[in-house]
């Protein structure tokens, strides 16, 4: 399909209530929840418990403002970050993580997750789990060779991607790419995740038709092989639920490790060393931007400052910490004036 004619995901005018009503309510179609919802459940809760995945980390990258596919996992991961491209699907996200009266309703997926586990807990304790291991939202922008800029993230044991990649990429070069920006937030060893869909041509949110990329099996095992991943598992399943609000033949499942022993080409790190601390977490990593070394904390999707300036208010998305008109963005190895050319000016406009 022509990406002229259909919007891409991270385009404003998402309606992301109407895309959760369409596809993940409890009155969606029963063989369209079979795909959207139960899938998705039933492959994470059947990876988990072989084994496989686990760890300190996992970064979430989904379309569309849902949890259910997180569900099995807030016991195996003691974070989770969601990464999100779009700014209507952040605020319907903060909802639910919020226990606003306005969330969208998903205790049909939790009493789902909680019965395949055997009932050992409450749905709702199963939710108030899962809001608990989610510590940040983050706002990317795939234009930036850091997508989350100016916030720097841990590397992740697992990357879970849930039709993330086949909406906001236009073409095959920019999947591989954003491929590539995406696994740069994976450790080596670890596990990238994918579900998605074979040869999809659109999905309709209300009377918008959305872009997906149209990829065969050999275009995605190639890719994933030249960003440096083994396959241990890629399963492509015939759908069976009508063809009106999304059009592809084939829903996918691909479970991949990072090799270890060498670097995807579109992976990179850049020159300035940045300070990242939170959540236990205490390294140097390296990021470019406002013109030299920063110092950045993170602590508990609570707050986000810079240098103890700019702090954000519990439940509020991270972004660009936005400063007051003319104040500079302290350095940590600013030049004096005496000894070296003065920088150029740091100041963000509000």
């Amino acid at each position: 399909m022509d990406v002229g004619s259909s919007k891409l995901y991270q385009e404003p005018g998402f309606k992301s209530r109407v895309f959760l009503d369409t596809f993940f309510s409890l009155n969606t179609d029963k063989s369209l929840q079979e795909e959207t919802l139960m899938f998705p459940m039933k492959q994470m809760h059947k990876a988990l418990l072989s084994g496989l995945i686990g760890g300190d980390t996992l970064i979430d990258v989904t379309l569309g403002p849902i949890i259910h596919h997180l569900l099995p996992i807030c016991t195996f991961f003691k974070n989770i970050i969601i990464l999100e491209f779009n700014e209507e699907c952040v605020k319907e996200m903060e909802k639910w993580l919020n226990t606003e009266t306005e969330a969208f309703d998903w205790s049909h997926a939790s009493q789902f997750i909680t019965e395949l586990g055997g009932n050992r807990v409450h749905w709702l304790e199963q939710e108030h789990m899962l809001k608990k291991t989610i510590k940040h939202i983050v706002k990317c922008d795939l234009a930036k060779e850091n997508i989350t800029d100016p916030v720097i993230l841990p590397k992740a044991d697992c990357l879970l991607i849930v039709g993330g990649l086949d909406v906001v990429s236009k073409d095959h070069e920019s999947y591989r790419q954003n491929l590539g920006k995406l696994s740069s937030f994976l450790k080596p060893g670890g596990h990238l995740i994918l579900f998605g869909a074979l040869n999809a041509t659109f999905y309709q949110v209300g009377e918008h038709r959305c872009h997906v990329l149209t990829a065969d099996e050999p275009f995605l095992r190639q890719a994933l092989t030249d960003e440096g991943y083994t396959i241990e598992c890629f399963e492509a399943l015939e759908r069976k639920a009508e063809k009106n609000s999304i059009n592809t033949p084939k829903v996918l499942l691909v479970r991949t490790i990072k090799d270890a022993t060498r670097m995807s080409p579109t992976s990179a790190t850049t020159n300035e060393h940045l300070l990242l601390l939170g959540l236990g977490w205490t390294e140097t990593v390296r990021s470019k931007g406002w013109g030299g070394t920063r110092e950045l904390c993170v602590w508990d999707r609570q707050c986000v400052y810079v240098r103890g300036i700019r702090k954000m208010r519990k439940g509020q998305v991270m972004s660009t910490p936005q400063r007051p008109r003319n104040e500079q963005i302290p350095l940590m190895n600013q030049p004096t004036a005496t000894n070296s050319p003065s920088p150029k000016s740091t100041a963000v406009e509000r």
